[in-house]
């Protein structure tokens, strides 16, 4: 499922959402996006805090797959970083 599949939906049950992205780690043909969504529930005054990684994998200058992970440091293993930021 692509990115802009994945924000449609999302949109459904989402009344208000706010992203910021700052491009965080660059790993041979992959780049790691942290991104910080402020989400509001359709039906819900509460505001909440999210914070994601997307992963995105380059072919020949060009994105051909983009990940998305609730947990940063799941992203970070997939390009063989560890918590610390050691290369594996």
């Amino acid at each position: 499922m692509d990115f802009f599949r994945i924000t449609d939906i999302q949109a459904i049950a989402l009344i208000d959402m706010s992203t910021s992205a700052m491009p965080t780690l660059r790993q041979r043909n992959q780049i790691v996006v942290f991104v910080h969504a402020r989400v509001r529930a359709r039906g819900s005054d509460e505001w909440q805090d999210v914070r994601l990684a997307d992963v995105y994998t380059f072919h020949d200058r060009k994105a051909i797959q983009m990940r998305a992970f609730a947990d940063r440091r799941e992203a970070l293993r997939l390009v063989g970083v560890d918590d610390s930021g050691a290369i594996l």
